[in-house]
């Protein structure tokens, strides 16, 4: 749902500053828990291109 929300902001004509960092922190720090879980799928890569 996080990286869908980046996909969106960034999608805008003009996002404000600083858009999407605690976002991005988030994933940062969630992202190896998913990797480990599930492996890297699909969604791992989605979220990485986002």
């Amino acid at each position: 749902m996080d990286y869908h929300r980046l996909e969106k902001g960034l999608a805008l004509k003009q996002t404000r500053k600083g858009f999407g960092k605690d976002v991005i922190k988030g994933l940062s720090n969630f992202l190896p828990e998913y990797q480990n879980k599930y492996g890297s799928d699909e969604t791992v890569m989605i979220t990485l291109n986002a």
